[in-house]
């Protein structure tokens, strides 16, 4: 449960979404912002940082600006 983790101060989660989907995705999400599997609406919790990059869902870890969010993210935590 994600709520159990322990935080320090509320930007200790933070949320990368993925904005980029296919036309065959997009009619199951009645054009809500959504990366072809997940809608960026369904990605926001309380007191997190979020942010919704246009990526697709499958591959989003290997996109530049996906790895510049999580590196500044983690900076940011740093003692």
């Amino acid at each position: 449960d994600l709520h159990s983790f322990p935080t320090r101060r509320s930007s200790d989660l933070h949320i990368v979404a993925g904005t980029r989907s296919n036309r065959f995705s997009q009619r199951f999400f009645r054009n809500a912002p959504n990366d072809g599997i997940v809608a960026v609406a369904e990605t926001a919790l309380p007191k997190a940082r979020h942010v919704a990059l246009p990526v697709g869902h499958t591959f989003m870890m290997n996109d530049v600006r996906v790895r510049a969010e999580i590196r500044a993210a983690l900076a940011a935590a740093a003692p």
